[in-house]
């Protein structure tokens, strides 16, 4: 027992000292991202200027001549022959062609102009049509979420780490923040841009660690970190996952076992 405490414990220094050693990485990064003034987040909605709305053209009405203007004396009169075939009518009146309007019809619906024998009068049945269906709004983080795992899932990794560093920045302290950071690490991972991917596996094990992608976080630091040439300290997180996660699956604690065989622990 004694001497199994004393490797124990020994393994917790060396995965202290991996994680001090990392945390320096991270800070390292963060202050190259800040000389180079970081990517600049799209503008929301609500932050857009006001666009000026165009006006609306002015229609004039047509100029009226005045009766007896500039006609020709055997030109048709309507005012004065208004009885005359072929003299325009009001809609509604008897000799009207058409249907008179109803008093409570909308002047701004648009006119019937389908044959007589389509309409149907006198016996349709008015259809009732229900009004389309309320579409739920949808989960902005969720979609954010998804729409960054997706572009990972199509292998767009430098499309995905823009898009999770976008999210990470815009929704902070949502449920999705460990998968994010953890997808995040992944696009880096895929690249092996093994210091990027470690940085973020990393932030999973210390602030993260009793998510449900801890374990699977830890294993792809330890592989991540003996990419760096840091073979002990990736050994010792895959010694660790089994002890600390003892409830992790089983396929979790067969990468630990085969990584760390892989490695030469």
């Amino acid at each position: 027992m004694r001497t199994l405490n004393g490797q124990v414990e020994q393994l917790q220094y060396q995965v202290k000292r991996m994680e001090d050693m990392l945390r320096k990485f991270q800070l390292d990064v963060d202050q190259r991202f800040q000389e180079q003034g970081g990517a600049r987040q799209p503008q929301r909605r609500s932050e857009l200027p006001d666009q000026p709305a165009s006006p609306q053209a002015q229609v004039q009405p047509p100029a009226v001549p005045s009766p007896g203007e500039g006609r020709r004396r055997d030109a048709f009169d309507p005012a004065a022959q208004a009885a005359a075939p072929g003299a325009p009518r009001e809609l509604g009146s008897p000799n009207s062609a058409s249907k008179p309007l109803r008093a409570d019809a909308d002047p701004l619906a648009p006119l019937d102009i389908s044959p007589r024998s389509a309409r149907n009068e006198g016996n349709a049945t008015p259809v009732a049509v229900a009004p389309p269906a309320a579409t739920p709004s949808a989960d902005p983080v969720k979609t954010d979420f998804e729409a960054a795992a997706d572009l990972l899932k199509a292998q767009r990794y430098d499309a995905a780490q823009q898009a999770f560093a976008s999210f990470l920045q815009k929704h902070p302290g949502t449920r999705y923040n460990a998968p994010a950071i953890y997808h995040y690490g992944e696009s880096y991972y895929f690249q092996n841009r093994h210091r990027e991917a470690a940085e973020q596996f990393l932030k999973i094990a210390t602030d993260y660690s009793k998510s449900s992608v801890a374990p699977g976080a830890m294993v792809k630091l330890g592989v991540s970190l003996n990419a760096l040439g840091a073979k002990e300290q990736a050994c010792a997180f895959f010694a660790e996952l089994p002890r600390k996660y003892p409830n992790a699956s089983a396929s979790e604690k067969q990468a630990a076992a085969r990584e760390a065989k892989k490695t030469a622990c």
